[in-house]
This record gives C-alpha cells, sequence and structure tokens, in this order.
C-alpha cells in the first residue's frame, strides 16, 4: 500500500515510518510535519492509505476528507490521534474515514489495523469503539427513537453474521469460525447493508443494538 503520513510531532513521524517499513506490503511515499505541504501532496497524487493527525491542524475541515473519498474512493483514511472527542470521532466516520486509532495503540495494533484495511473493513481502537457503543446505548437509554427496520428481512445466517461483525470479528474470522469462503461472508455483509440500507459498520452496530441482536 503506498502511505502518506501527516504528523506535525517529529518523532511520532520516525515511529511510524519504522513501523511501516517493516511491513513489505506498504511502501510509504512521504512524511509531512507540515499540513499545507500535507494537502497539496495528497490532492494531486493518488495515494493508498493515509495515516493523520489531521486534528493537529486548526483550520482543519470534515469536508476534505469527503474529497479525497470523492477523487478516489479506494484511498483508505486512518486519523492517528490522541483526540478521543466523540464528536469529533462520529463526524470523521461520516466523512468516510476506514479507521480511527489511538496514539498509545501497540506496533502490533497498528500492523493489525493495516490487515483490517487491506480487505476493505473499517478499524477502530478499543477505546474508539467503546465511546461509539456507548454513545449508541445512552441515546437508546434517553429514548433515542427505534429503527423501523424490519429484522425478520434477515436470513439466519445473516443475523449470525451480523452479531459478529458486532464484536469485531474480521472477515476472516468470520469465515473461519462459520467454516464458509471469505467471499461468502462478503457477499453476507453486502446484503446484510443493501437490506438494512446502511452505509457503514457503525450504523450497523447501531441497528443490532437498537433491535436486541447484541447488549452491553
Amino acid at each position: 500500500m503506498k502511505t502518506v503520513i501527516f504528523d506535525e510531532n517529529e518523532i511520532i513521524r520516525i515511529g511510524l515510518l519504522t513501523i511501516f517499513n517493516h511491513n513489505s506490503d506498504m511502501i510509504v511515499i512521504d512524511a509531512f510535519g507540515k499540513f499545507d505541504d500535507f494537502l497539496s501532496f495528497v490532492s494531486h497524487n493518488n495515494v493508498e492509505l493515509i495515516f493523520a493527525d489531521f486534528f493537529q491542524y486548526k483550520n482543519f475541515n470534515f469536508d476534505f476528507l469527503k474529497k479525497i473519498k470523492s477523487r478516489n474512493k479506494e484511498t483508505k483514511i486512518v486519523v492517528f490521534t490522541n483526540v478521543l472527542d466523540k464528536t469529533k470521532i462520529f463526524s470523521a466516520i461520516k466523512a468516510g474515514v476506514d479507521g480511527y486509532v489511538h496514539k498509545n495503540s501497540t506496533k502490533d495494533e497498528i500492523f493489525k489495523a493495516v490487515d483490517v484495511l487491506k480487505k476493505n473493513e473499517q478499524y477502530f481502537s478499543e477505546n474508539v469503539s467503546d465511546i461509539i457503543l456507548k454513545t449508541y446505548l445512552t441515546g437508546l437509554k434517553q429514548g433515542e427513537e427505534i429503527s423501523e427496520k424490519k429484522p425478520r428481512d434477515l436470513t439466519k445466517r445473516e443475523i449470525q453474521i451480523l452479531k459478529l461483525v458486532c464484536q469485531g470479528l474480521t472477515n476472516q474470522q468470520i469465515a473461519d469460525g462459520l467454516y464458509i469462503s471469505i467471499r461468502t461472508v462478503e457477499t453476507h455483509k453486502t446484503n446484510i447493508m443493501q437490506k438494512l440500507k446502511l452505509q457503514t459498520t457503525a450504523d450497523l452496530i447501531k441497528f443490532a443494538f437498537q433491535n436486541g441482536y447484541i447488549t452491553m
């Protein structure tokens, strides 16, 4: 994956470069410390993976992420930050990011995130996932409207896969556990999203909570 890094902290940039250089499937094209330089590069070049702490730039606008996605839907965008503000997390998800990784993550977790992204799945650090789920639960307790989508529209297999996705399992882990091919899992997930008219994994988790498929 052709990768570009943005972080104002030189130590962070060096750390990510060191980690990524140990992954033979990745090529770091450049690492930027100035947002304007980073913005100019990704606006004029196709990259496969962006690892960036966007919130360091005081004038950052989420429309920037949408523009990257509209220009090349195949580009994977990961927010790599210490910021755990739920408003920014959800704004990033709505803007189309593929991952949100906290800077206290280990090298192994960063590698795991990259592996998940390669499979066209989203990756969120555990503390970020906790915020997403707790926010939805709070909304439910405060009387948030229950989804009008009909659970009976899903087959038994689709419900089974829905639950496994919400447990954080990857497509490969689901395939291995159910003794089916990864392509079959991907087909089921696509059918689930289409039936429920959902766009993101976060939307899928919300639906699962609202309809009693998973609890906390």
